[in-house]
């Protein structure tokens, strides 16, 4: 069984470290990754090591469409066909066939 870390005791000179830096760069910075990381080189050696969190660029629409999709799919399997569907859910929902035809045909 593991130690709990809240009890584990922290040595002293690894309090008197400095946190390392934590860059979050733009999607225009880092189209050249290489290009950003020598950009803050001379900050970032100071500490020895840092952390570049990627951007993340915006989900494309159709893979959006796509997950909010199977997402209505996985709903509509969960409910199952004994429920009874509301106009309001109907007109939510997308048609079966356009959503995943291989599952929800047989559901609806």
């Amino acid at each position: 069984m593991a130690a709990d870390p809240s009890s584990l005791e922290v040595l002293p000179w690894l309090k008197s470290l400095p946190v390392a830096p934590e860059y979050h760069p733009t999607l225009v910075e880092f189209q050249d990754p290489i290009a950003y990381i020598l950009k803050i080189e001379q900050e970032a050696s100071c500490y020895g090591i840092c952390k570049i969190v990627p951007p993340v660029p915006a989900a494309p629409k159709p893979t959006v469409i796509a997950n909010l999709n199977s997402s209505f799919c996985a709903r509509s399997l969960l409910r199952g066909p004994h429920v009874h569907h509301s106009a309001a859910a109907d007109r939510l929902l997308p048609p079966p066939s356009a959503a995943c035809p291989e599952i929800c045909v047989a559901e609806w």
